[in-house]
């Protein structure tokens, strides 16, 4: 049985319908995250957040030896183009279909909540290198030119 947590302070929940999760994950602040972990242990973890306007992000973890696992979206991997904000730590730019649809989330999320692994009929990503990614920023300083030239260039 599966428990989940958000970052901005639910814990332990018993885990609703996936379609409730989603809608949870949709209604959260962009920072924050549906955290998904077997009862009483720390793996298979899985992690589902909402990035407006782009899709569903879907990390899962199904021992602590993987780095993780993102679902991805059918076909080859665009160049990084979407903006994804690391709990503060850095800014990164990722490819589109890193960010999912609805029923393929809800696909993986179901399959993942019966035996804590990855569906092997979907596309999964691997978190470390598995991807072309940007680093826009990753420290303060980067992030303060960062911010400095968006200001300065009207936000674009």
């Amino acid at each position: 049985m599966f428990r989940y947590s958000t970052l901005s302070g639910l814990r332990n929940a018993v885990v609703p319908s996936t379609s409730d999760l989603l809608d949870i994950a949709r209604g959260l602040p962009k920072w924050d995250a549906v955290i998904l972990v077997a009862d009483g242990t720390q793996y298979p973890r899985a992690e589902l957040t909402w990035q407006h306007g782009h899709g569903f992000v879907l990390q899962c973890f199904e021992d602590g030896q993987s780095w993780g696992f993102f679902l991805a979206e059918p076909g080859e991997l665009s160049e990084p183009e979407i903006e994804v904000e690391m709990g503060g730590q850095a800014l990164e730019k990722w490819p589109r279909q890193l960010f999912v649809g609805r029923e393929l989330a809800r696909e993986a999320l179901e399959s993942f909540l019966v035996d804590g692994r990855q569906k092997p009929a979907l596309r999964w990503v691997r978190t470390d290198g598995g991807f072309p990614r940007h680093i826009v920023w990753d420290e303060r300083g980067g992030r303060e030119a960062w911010e400095k030239q968006k200001r300065e260039s009207g936000g674009t």
